[in-house]
């Protein structure tokens, strides 16, 4: 992000894209702009959602309870 309050614009910035399957009626992607990659931040958007989680292997998504990881290939 350019120019954040209290933050240098060189300062590293996450987006955490989540998404719907392709296969359902209304396909949803939501990008959720954080400061941070710590798994804390999927665990706290993710709280009280049930089934299959399509990742890659970073560590952090460890931190999500209660779901099924499904890890990518690529």
């Amino acid at each position: 992000m350019m120019k954040e309050p209290g933050r240098s614009n060189t300062s590293k910035s996450y987006m955490w894209v989540y998404a719907t399957s392709r296969h359902t009626a209304q396909p949803i992607r939501i990008f959720d702009y954080r400061a941070g990659r710590a798994g804390a931040h999927a665990s706290a958007f993710l709280e009280g959602f049930r089934g299959y989680l399509h990742t890659d292997a970073y560590a952090g998504y460890e931190k999500v309870r209660d779901v099924t990881r499904c890890l990518c290939w690529s």
